[in-house]
């Protein structure tokens, strides 16, 4: 492992995982020795465990990438062994494997080492934000109805409607266990989104029947959504993500005379 102090380590059978605070990952396996992985290699991993943890029962095969394109790493189930192993294979020759009911530990403790507040994203940063489109979509309706139709007179409210939401940015693809939190955040931070910041919109509305009629008011509240790209930095390598951003409530007043 590197020179960085081990923030935490975690058995999973006779097993081990660790991570320093620069985001390296080593798992050490009585069968096969010491596997270091990056933050995007533990992710890729802890995807495809996740897959075999819902497999039941045959022959299954995975494989990724070192992030430096260096090595290609195959994951594999074999039904050639009682009780059944995973099997990890680097660049066809490097060889280790571990038991296959070891697999939800194993990934409860990636979780546990890439979770929210983990120091590993100060090597992800967003270089470029480009807003495309705005999109607006309708979240609720409420009706009022105004029946004058037995009166002679004009029937007049005013009625106050509000409105909250959470403001929130959203990245529409996802880069799997350890970036994805981090994504996130550089772009609440880039839009200036605080912790549990709202979205409030008050309204007046003046709603008028004239005698004989039966008027429907129709208050249609709509969150207003920017879309766009932002191009992020991630470690070594460059990514353009999709984004959605929460930026406003917005009412729109409807009314129909009933016949």
């Amino acid at each position: 492992m590197s020179e960085n102090k081990a923030v935490a380590q975690f058995k999973f059978g006779g097993n081990t995982i660790e991570a320093d605070q620069t985001g390296k990952f080593t798992i050490h396996l009585v069968n096969g020795g010491e596997w270091l992985f990056d933050l995007g290699e533990i992710g890729e991993l802890d995807a495809i465990l996740a897959e075999f943890e819902q497999i039941k029962k045959g022959e299954h095969e995975r494989v990724f990438w070192r992030t430096n394109g260096s090595k290609i790493i195959q994951l594999r189930i074999q039904d050639d062994s009682s009780p059944q192993h995973v099997h990890l294979v680097e660049g066809g020759t490097r060889k280790a494997y571990f038991r296959r009911n070891e697999i939800p530990i194993l990934r409860k403790n990636i979780r546990i080492l890439t979770s929210e507040g983990a120091p590993y994203g100060r090597s992800i940063r967003v270089l470029d934000v480009v807003e495309e489109d705005r999109v607006e979509e309708i979240i609720t309706i409420q009706q009022v109805p105004l029946n004058n139709r037995n009166s002679n007179s004009p029937l007049v409210v005013e009625r106050e409607f509000t409105r909250e939401a959470k403001k929130v940015v959203d990245s529409e693809i996802s880069f799997r266990t350890g970036f994805d939190y981090y994504v996130s955040l550089n772009l609440e931070r880039h839009f200036g989104i605080r912790q549990e910041e709202k979205i409030a919109e008050r309204i007046m509305v003046r709603m008028e029947a004239q005698p004989g009629e039966f008027k429907i008011y129709t208050i249609v509240w709509k969150e207003v959504w920017i879309t766009g790209t932002a191009e992020f930095e991630l470690g070594k390598r460059r990514e353009k993500v999709p984004f959605r951003l929460k930026s406003g409530l917005e009412p729109e007043i409807r009314q129909e005379i009933v016949a």
